[in-house]
């Protein structure tokens, strides 16, 4: 059940953040973003914005990296959630 709730709270969390995808991930006037965690080009509709750092993911990579953070909660390892960009340590949430 802990889980769900943490899911969820992921998914409207990535909800509110959508709105800062602008196409442009590092402001150097790229078109397309490139996702640091598949090395995809990412369409604007799927692209997100972290709010905690300004890096640029494809939604699907967000989503597989804060399930796999609630995974391991649940196993009894801590959150918070990183942002996955190699190196970053900004938190996403706590």
């Amino acid at each position: 059940m802990a889980v769900e709730k943490a899911k969820r709270a992921v998914e409207l969390r990535l909800i509110a953040v959508r709105a800062l995808a602008d196409g442009d991930e590092d402001g150097e006037g790229e078109s397309t973003p490139m996702c640091k965690v598949c090395f995809c080009a990412i369409p604007p509709e799927a692209a997100y914005r972290l709010h905690s750092c300004g890096h640029v993911f494809d939604v699907s990579c967000l989503k597989d990296h804060v399930a796999a953070a609630a995974d391991r909660a649940t196993r009894g390892d801590a959150l918070p959630v990183c942002c996955p960009f190699p190196g970053a340590r900004v938190l996403l949430f706590a």
